[in-house]
């Protein structure tokens, strides 16, 4: 199967210039690649459509671009990352010393972040339906493994359910897993031992071999892996259900928590920063910063155990 890039390649040949497939060449992952290229699509054809190139770009023509991104009324978010992309690629090209300004976002938007008595209500939910559901049995125990993961592994949520069955190995007695991270970095961890059974009970009564997804889109002989908007709803579903509440909240706060949670019991920044995969130990310290700027007694429980 062709790569991103290779497919845009060959659609696009002669009207994108090859420093752009060069650019795009630099992520390997292909959620990643997906977003970049939409993202840099729109400011070269904007250079094209108004008569500029990318080698007479200046100050001017980043101005007129960003001001027409603000036009269309993204998120402060997704402006943000725009801005990214663009000042990014343009630094490959040689192009430095441009101004981009970017918008204030606020930590996590409007959606909430998961409690730990909520999230732990629904694993609670899940170990129950999955122990005593008969018709749904797969379906919650593929729920249950899913939100584990999210939670034991540190992983983003693109990781886990971009998760296949042979990226789980016994080597030397241990299970490991290996996934690919931003950038098509490759980790290797232990998997939780715990989890081990139920997803051998997933393989086998889904019929996949080590290539197939985990998670897939249907709990039962499906092919594609589980979607961003099929993984919110599942969460939001039983958080909900079983915490009587409206709100709403994010999977990625699961990752929130689960970073949190070693910093809490460790008080080691650099093992937080290896249980999250951060490449930077600066990031690690904004990302703790700013939960400690919500509501700290948000994350205050020591119920349980992460090892």
């Amino acid at each position: 199967m062709k790569s991103l890039i290779m497919r845009e390649a060959d659609e696009r040949r002669g009207s994108l210039p090859v420093e752009y497939i060069g650019f795009l060449a630099r992520y390997e992952n292909a959620n990643t690649q997906k977003v970049v290229n939409h993202n840099l699509k729109h400011f070269i054809f904007f250079l094209s459509a108004n008569g500029y190139t990318l080698k007479n770009t200046d100050q001017h023509i980043v101005n007129l671009y960003l001001n027409a991104l603000r036009k269309k009324e993204l998120s402060n978010a997704t402006y943000n990352l725009n801005v990214s992309n663009i000042k990014k690629f343009l630094e490959y090209q040689g192009l430095k010393g441009f101004e981009y300004k970017t918008e204030p976002t606020e930590a996590y938007g409007k959606a909430r972040l998961v409690s730990e008595s909520g999230f732990r209500n629904v694993i609670r939910y899940l170990e129950e339906k999955k122990n005593k559901a008969e018709k749904k049995h797969i379906k919650y125990l593929r729920d249950y493994i899913l939100l584990n993961v999210l939670y034991l592994t540190g992983l983003r949520k693109n990781e886990v359910i971009s998760l296949k069955h042979g990226d789980i190995k016994l080597e030397a007695g241990e299970y490991f897993y290996r996934a690919r991270l931003k950038r098509g970095k490759e980790i290797k961890k232990q998997f939780p031992d715990h989890l081990l059974a139920g997803i051998a009970e997933l393989k086998k009564a889904e019929g996949k071999g080590d290539g197939g997804y985990i998670f897939t889109s249907k709990y039962t002989a499906g092919k594609n892996r589980l979607s961003h908007r099929a993984l919110n709803k599942i969460l939001n579903t039983y958080y909900q259900k079983i915490n009587n509440t409206a709100e709403t909240v994010t999977v990625h706060s699961i990752r929130n928590l689960s970073g949190f949670k070693v910093f809490q019991i460790t008080h080691d920044i650099i093992k937080t920063q290896n249980h999250l995969n951060h490449a930077h130990l600066n990031t690690t310290q904004i990302y703790l910063d700013k939960l400690q700027s919500k509501k700290i007694d948000y994350y205050s429980e020591m119920a349980g155990a992460m090892n």
